[in-house]
């Protein structure tokens, strides 16, 4: 992914994220063994989602280095069919800030990487199912 190539990948018409999204059948039991990295029962999946820390909507990867047990809990956001968490809010707005060009790929990869909390601030948009 670069920022050269954003309009023929994350910024694609029809979506992106659908289409590099891995099966459950993989993530299920990768999120286990994750969760336990982090010291998280087996018993508490439900209350995580396996999430990417640099999300599919600006480049991230499947790689279980780029994965993470994200409690699943909304603190601020209006749920939607596709917002389940701020986190989610956030990857849609930088998806959006970065196909209208707002934003450059490296930057939001290193926001995310770094404190993706920081990108609390960016301008809503509607849900779109990408993320």
């Amino acid at each position: 992914m670069t920022q050269a190539n954003l309009k023929e990948t994350v910024c694609r018409k029809g979506g992106y994220t659908s289409s590099v999204r891995p099966p459950a059948s993989l993530t299920d039991p990768a999120k286990i063994k994750i969760m336990a990295a982090y010291g998280i029962p087996a018993s508490d999946a439900s209350k995580y989602e396996l999430d990417h820390l640099e999300p599919l909507a600006i480049g991230g990867a499947s790689d279980v280095r780029n994965l993470w047990p994200q409690p699943a809990a909304f603190i601020h956001s209006t749920p939607s069919s596709y917002v389940h968490n701020d986190k989610d809010q956030v990857e849609t707005d930088a998806q959006s800030a970065l196909c209208t060009g707002r934003e450059q790929l490296q930057s939001l990869q290193q926001k995310f990487a770094s404190d993706w909390t920081a990108l609390l601030g960016l301008p809503h948009t509607n849900a779109t199912g990408e993320g």
